[in-house]
């Protein structure tokens, strides 16, 4: 089994999904228990740090030569960084047959953007060793609160709803996993960052969080708290 089957593996635990059949688990399976969840995070993070072999294939070839290809399309020039950006699916493309592509955002969550870059050849600016500096936040540990309305809580879903999806052609996996969550993998746009950073300043709520936005409870938290680290003083202004 290689690195790439193992986090598709995890990850798919991680979201109460069975890896084998697609199946979502039962609420009450002990996989979507809170200790088991935190334990297969560390699992993630743990195979996401490890380092690529020497001379070893971090994206398969073809891949990354048809990525060059879609980036062409677009005019760009397919340079290291637009690389990343291209296979984690964080950069918005200006040409919709990029953004479109099948390969764009293909390994969002499977690799960092300093693994990217480092394997296509530009060093990252700020590596980072150990746990995210966001990881300790406890934003979403402390006690449940939601301050929205049942109406501005219906309003949020719509406005959600109503964003239009750019990856619509997925892999298996992913097409099982939007079956539970149905903005997985789905690249984050301006107006959605928008409506989730100002949300978390009225919940804390991730289950509440999950429904409205279609997103796992797991990539909500860590955008969540990454956000909250990067601008401290944000829910009190």
């Amino acid at each position: 089994m290689n690195r790439d089957e193992t986090l598709e593996i995890l990850q798919s635990l991680a979201l109460g999904v069975d890896p084998e059949t697609g199946e979502v688990l039962e609420k009450d399976h002990f996989i979507n228990s809170k200790q088991v969840h935190t334990a297969l995070l560390l699992a993630l993070h743990a195979v996401e740090s490890q380092a690529m072999d020497p001379g070893g294939e971090l994206i398969p070839e073809a891949e990354v030569k048809e990525a060059k290809k879609a980036l062409r399309k677009g005019k760009y020039a397919g340079n290291p960084n637009q690389l990343m950006g291209f296979f984690l699916g964080t950069r918005r493309f200006k040409h919709q047959e990029t953004t479109s592509h099948p390969l764009y955002g293909r390994y969002d969550g499977m690799f960092s953007q300093g693994q990217l870059l480092d394997y296509f050849g530009q060093p990252a600016k700020k590596p980072q060793k150990g746990p995210e500096p966001w990881a300790n936040l406890d934003f979403f540990e402390k006690e449940t609160f939601n301050r929205f309305s049942e109406k501005a809580r219906l309003q949020l879903r719509e406005r959600v709803d109503a964003l239009p999806m750019v990856k619509t052609e997925v892999s298996a996996v992913v097409a099982q996993l939007r079956e539970k969550h149905r903005r997985s993998h789905e690249p984050w746009s301006k107006d959605e960052d928008y409506l989730f950073t100002q949300a978390l300043k009225y919940t804390n709520d991730l289950k509440f969080l999950t429904q409205c936005f279609g997103r796992s409870k797991a990539a909500l938290e860590v955008k969540g708290k990454r956000f909250l680290y990067e601008n401290p003083d944000f829910l009190t202004s």
